[in-house]
């Protein structure tokens, strides 16, 4: 099977190039309100709860709605870098424990959980750093003493 071929004048396939090129930046350009989480709801609501975290703190969070807009306020918007978010259903998956013993140069407590005071409290030893989780019924953090 041979197609036929085409011959472009340098011109043209520049400007092919171009658009090529162009499209993704200007669609990004265009959606980048829809993107941005700054002024969501949940995330301020989350944000205010990160700055109440004690300095060095583990937040521990079994809810992708938290551990998502905490990365988000953390990574995107550079707030916090002292504290570290933990993804607790993340820890069953290898890459994300090494990921996570590399960050906090350490491996997490086995089995990780973070329903119990005793639990944090574990974590808190573990690490060498105050335990936090997120009340979900509440919104607010339950921190083990460190």
């Amino acid at each position: 099977l041979r197609f036929p071929q085409i011959k472009w004048a340098a011109g043209a396939r520049l400007a092919l190039a171009a658009l090529i090129l162009l499209l993704p930046v200007v669609s990004a350009a265009r959606r980048f309100p829809a993107m941005d989480l700054g002024q969501e709801k949940g995330v301020q609501e989350l944000d205010a709860l990160l700055q109440t975290a004690p300095p060095r703190a583990l937040l521990l969070s079994r809810q992708d709605r938290h551990t998502f807009a905490l990365w988000y306020l953390q990574h995107a918007l550079g707030r916090r870098p002292d504290v570290a978010t933990v993804d607790l259903d993340l820890l069953q998956f290898d890459w994300y424990a090494a990921q996570l013993a590399r960050q906090l140069a350490s491996r997490p407590p086995s089995p990780a959980g973070a329903e119990t005071q005793e639990e944090l409290d574990r974590w808190s030893e573990a690490l060498g750093r105050p335990a936090c989780r997120i009340a979900p019924e509440r919104e607010q953090l339950i921190c083990s003493p460190h």
